[in-house]
């Protein structure tokens, strides 16, 4: 069953309801400073798989969207923080990855062109002195210095007198997995996004639940089981991937979820063999993630599997997991499997990128070793149709994509505004 036909006639239809609706839903949240979103497409099946609130991969985006990020960055600024001049960038410590630093170089630039000062400060301890002088993948410099603590400030660069720049507003682009560093407690600048969203606390479901009341109201206007627009999922906590008893018991969790998609496939008539992912339930990086095709798989997983399973970021021991729908991807780039990456800014999306790996299948997890990425320039959709797999409309599926993202984003908006309901770290004001 191909639903991207039948959906591409009720976008239109409904256009300005879905436009209307989203905009009323951005009203009641704070919605998140930037996010990225990952989107499966079936063609029976449309959704967000991964939202991140910390992300990385500017670099990869087209450079005709530089502008208009740097656009949405100053509008985000003037409605949440209208007095802010100087910011500080905190990237992720892992200063050797060159792509990793291009994408804080594009970041930087973007956030500069909006008019503002940017410094780089880095919590790293590779650093002998203060400054830190790097290059990124393409070989332009980029320079992070050491970031210290004066009271409840953090200090970092200098002016050309040598007078220590006060920063209005930090910006976090490290997601935290191993907790919130002492530098950056109790601070009395503002910071985004909250700490207490790092991946150390931060879980995949409650974006998921967020997500999941928010595609009921979208599938409601357009009149459509919201089964098209969400993986089925189940949570399990407190895991140990080398205790036999755990693993019997996720077996049986999967075992029932395959069952209910297996249900859902008979009744749309659906020709596919169901199957499901085990992954982080707080993660990044494509990490402890696993497909399996049926229980069987679940039961006989050897060492290997299991040491993946369980092992996080930076070495952190994965506790908290999703078994989760297995979403194939229809989608193709240049014969090359793809799943298109949506980025945001204040809810608003500034471009995106294919996420391409020549080594996996349609059915597995595509950020993985051998992956590459390629531009998805929206204002040029239709010159894709001799490079992008798909007989439907191409401005349609670009909205489609574009809403998905828009849903997953205001779920993030959701998580925030409960994290900081509960934290002492600045509230953004409407």
């Amino acid at each position: 069953m191909i639903i991207l036909k039948t959906l591409e006639k009720k976008l239109q239809k409904h256009k300005t309801e879905i436009e209307s609706w989203l905009a009323q839903e951005q009203k009641k949240v704070i919605i998140p400073f930037y996010t990225s979103v990952d989107i499966r497409n079936s063609g029976f099946k449309i959704s967000a798989i991964d939202t991140n609130l910390f992300p990385a991969g500017f670099n990869n985006l087209c450079p005709g969207y530089t502008r208009k990020a740097s656009e949405l960055v100053k509008k985000y600024m003037a409605n949440h923080f209208p007095d802010v001049k100087n910011i500080l960038i905190i990237p992720e410590s892992h200063t050797r990855n060159q792509y990793y630093l291009s994408n804080v170089k594009k970041l930087q630039s973007i956030i500069t062109q909006a008019g503002f000062e940017v410094c780089l400060g880095t919590m790293s301890e590779e650093m002998e002195g203060d400054i830190l002088e790097l290059t990124t993948a393409e070989n332009e410099p980029i320079i992070l210095k050491k970031i210290q603590r004066k009271k409840k400030k953090l200090i970092a660069c200098v002016d050309e007198k040598g007078i220590k720049i006060h920063y209005d507003l930090i910006i976090i682009n490290n997601d935290l997995s191993d907790g919130i560093p002492d530098i950056l407690k109790d601070i009395e600048q503002s910071i985004i996004p909250s700490p207490l969203l790092g991946w150390a606390y931060r879980k995949k479901s409650d974006n998921l639940g967020y997500f999941e009341k928010l595609i009921k109201k979208f599938a409601k206007i357009i009149d459509m089981d919201p089964w098209f627009f969400t993986p089925m999922t189940e949570t399990m906590d407190n895991v140990d991937f080398m205790n036999e008893k755990n693993i019997h018991s996720i077996a049986k969790k999967a075992e029932i979820l395959l069952n209910e998609i297996t249900a859902q496939y008979k009744k749309y008539e659906i020709d596919e063999k169901p199957y499901i992912f085990i992954k982080n339930n707080s993660g990044t990086y494509g990490m402890g993630v696993e497909k399996f095709e049926n229980v069987e798989e679940i039961l006989r997983m050897n060492r290997k599997i299991k040491n993946k399973l369980q092992s996080g970021k930076g070495g952190n021991k994965v506790r908290s997991i999703l078994i989760q729908e297995g979403i194939p991807t229809i989608d193709r780039y240049q014969n090359f499997v793809a799943e298109p990456v949506i980025y945001l800014i204040g809810g608003e999306p500034t471009g995106g990128f294919f996420r391409l790996n020549e080594e996996k299948s349609e059915r597995d997890n595509l950020n993985a070793r051998g992956m590459k990425f390629n531009c998805l320039c929206f204002h040029k959709i239709n010159e894709y149709h001799n490079k992008f797999d798909t007989d439907c409309d191409l401005n349609c599926l670009a909205m489609l994509y574009l809403v998905i993202a828009q849903i997953a984003t205001l779920a993030a908006g959701y998580e925030q505004n409960a994290v900081q309901s509960f934290s002492n770290h600045h509230v953004l004001k409407n």
